[in-house]
């Protein structure tokens, strides 16, 4: 992702040094909206994860599977979320100074 932000950077300047930010933007609104989606769909894990425990087979291996799977998965989705907030405050500084140019 930080390679395509910087690339955009320098293929999307023009001549007179504004930088255009449509198709970037385009690409940050889209991955908001993945965001929301793996966000719900860990929200739904998690529920599933409270019933078994919360249930008969909160003993089961199966409730102890679904525990540790939500628990990774929703790791994985931090560092993930964490790495391209990162990228696209990285790339906005970017665009502002570029412009500033």
């Amino acid at each position: 992702m930080r390679k395509i932000f910087n690339q955009e950077i320098n293929e999307n300047t023009r001549a007179d040094g504004e930088i255009k930010t449509d198709d970037m933007n385009r690409r940050m609104q889209d991955n908001q909206q993945l965001v929301k989606t793996v966000k719900s769909q860990l929200n739904i894990m998690k529920r599933d994860v409270e019933m078994s425990r919360n249930g008969v087979q909160k003993d089961e291996p199966e409730c102890r599977t679904k525990q540790m799977m939500h628990k990774t998965c929703t790791t994985q989705f931090r560092d993930v979320l964490r790495v391209s907030q990162s990228i696209q405050t990285e790339f906005k500084h970017a665009v502002e100074t570029k412009m500033k140019k």
